[in-house]
This record gives C-alpha cells, sequence and structure tokens, in this order.
C-alpha cells in the first residue's frame, strides 16, 4: 500500500476532504490495474464517492436545505 490516506486542508462541519498516494507499482496494485479508488464512511456498503484522482473532497448533504 501507498500509504494510509489524510485529512485535507478543506476538511470541515460538512466537508470531507482525504488525499493519498496512487499506487503506481504493479507489485502495489497485486498484478492489477487499478481503475477508481472508492470511498466508505464508518461501515457503511455503499461509498460516498469513487474517483481515478488522488484525493476526494465530498460535502454533504444538509437536510434542511433541501426540499
Amino acid at each position: 500500500m501507498a500509504g494510509k490516506p489524510t485529512r485535507g486542508q478543506s476538511t470541515d462541519n460538512d466537508t470531507l476532504h482525504v488525499k493519498w498516494n496512487k499506487m503506481t507499482e504493479m507489485v502495489e496494485k497485486g498484478g492489477s490495474e487499478i481503475f477508481y479508488y472508492s470511498v466508505y464512511l464508518n461501515d457503511e456498503l455503499v461509498a460516498i464517492r469513487s474517483t481515478s484522482e488522488d484525493f476526494i473532497l465530498y460535502q454533504k448533504e444538509n437536510v434542511a436545505d433541501t426540499e
């Protein structure tokens, strides 16, 4: 593994910003190509975001702001 993810500077009460180093060596990737990374909150079974980048920026929806 290329190291654990870190909290990005944009993290606050409503926003989650996570950064990581992409795996580049085939031995790190288990001999397979990586097309995207998925990020899960707690024990959720559905990812909040999937990306091919080396970061995610996720903003929690405010239920009070939706109709």
